[in-house]
């Protein structure tokens, strides 16, 4: 992504979302745009196979109100 196509796709995106956006703050934006597009792509160049995805590791701590639920009727 080029900071022109930043540029509209900021702007774009604004316009969609009603959000306000004059010229310096879609040239801003789209700085932004582009530079997390430059970092995307340096990952994206690194092989990773599936075993290094968090997802597979992620697990999520119950909530203590199902928890305290569970204890009150037993289960």
């Amino acid at each position: 992504m080029n900071e022109a196509q930043a540029r509209a796709y900021a702007l774009a995106s604004a316009d969609a979302l009603g959000i306000p956006m004059d010229e310096q703050r879609a040239a801003r934006v789209a700085s932004y745009l582009a530079l997390t597009a430059r970092f995307a792509a340096m990952l994206d160049a690194v092989p990773m196979g599936p075993e290094i995805e968090p997802a597979e590791v992620f697990c999520p701590a119950p909530f203590p109100a199902t928890d305290d639920a569970l204890a009150e009727r037993g289960s």
